[in-house]
């Protein structure tokens, strides 16, 4: 029984192993159980994973992709900011934003984060 459990042991330490190799990590999270199993049946489909990192892309910010942001965020230890975070941010710290400075993209996303979450108004 011990060469069994000690075979387990290394195969799971390898699969670990391969996992990390590819670029994979485990991330444990408290969900509902509905919205468990559902989650659990879409990431058996290529399309659902390709889908999910879609809207990540689109709902996450990445902080150092955009200067003034990166600014804003001086005190932030996160890598990352949810749309809602970002917008929120630009808006309660307008005054420290240099408009001037904005580069295309960022001011793309200043503008479609105020039409999407302040209906074309940022109230600054």
């Amino acid at each position: 029984m011990d060469t069994r459990h000690e075979q387990l042991r290394a195969a799971k330490r390898r699969q670990r192993h391969r996992d990390r190799a590819a670029g994979q990590v485990l991330y444990q999270l408290k969900l509902p159980a509905a919205l468990r199993e559902r989650l659990k049946a879409g990431m058996r489909s290529a399309a659902f994973v390709k889908k999910l990192h879609a809207f990540l892309r689109h709902e996450v910010i990445r902080i150092a992709d955009y200067p003034q942001l990166a600014l804003l965020c001086w005190n932030v230890h996160d890598e990352y900011l949810t749309r809602d975070e970002a917008f929120r941010l630009y808006e309660r710290n307008w005054r420290l934003v240099e408009p001037a400075r904005l580069d295309v993209r960022e001011k793309a996303l200043i503008d479609a984060l105020t039409a999407e979450l302040g209906q074309g108004v940022i109230n600054a």
